[in-house]
């Protein structure tokens, strides 16, 4: 209930950052206003069927263009959302990590298995057990960027970014 509290707590200051506001990295807001809550439609949306957390990841996919993507405890339609944005271009590499497989998460980070560049996103952080490797992974040294959905966590490894933690 911790949690559930205090995302509604934060829910002004959260409202504020949604269409970029107060966010000052030009890659950062263009994340938030044309990727995370960007209202144009992809050419998959219409044959893949999903909701719009699903069409929300297969926009960050696309964006990131990730040369690899690795999912964890998803649904055959989030998996097949992010599977087909995935193009092999950049040097990315993504992980999606659903609640129930949240630990893996941290484990793989802890061993060296995700190392920069790459994107971590983390389902259902609201969940104290979640909430607990969320905030695991944003105090390791080679966290930079992260991104508080609420329900969503999206965290960067890039050495090339400035360290910031936003709340959207």
């Amino acid at each position: 209930m911790n949690g559930l509290l205090r995302y509604w707590l934060s829910k002004p200051m959260r409202w504020r950052h949604r269409m970029g506001f107060g966010v000052q990295s030009p890659w950062a807001y263009e994340f938030v206003s044309d990727v995370l809550f960007g209202k144009h439609r992809y050419y998959a949306f219409d044959t893949l069927n999903g909701t719009r957390s699903d069409e929300q990841l297969f926009r960050i996919c696309a964006w990131l263009n990730p040369q690899t993507v690795y999912v964890h405890g998803a649904t055959q339609t989030t998996e097949s959302y992010l599977r087909s944005s995935a193009k092999s271009g950049s040097f990315y590499s993504l992980f999606y990590y659903a609640s129930a497989c949240a630990a893996d998460a941290e484990r793989a980070v802890r061993a060296g298995e995700i190392t920069p560049p790459a994107c971590i996103i983390l389902e259902d952080i609201l969940r104290p057990a979640v909430r607990n490797v969320w905030d695991a992974l944003l105090r390791h040294p080679d966290a930079t960027a992260s991104f508080d959905l609420g329900r969503r966590g999206i965290l960067f490894f890039d050495p090339s970014r400035q360290k910031q933690n936003y709340l959207i």
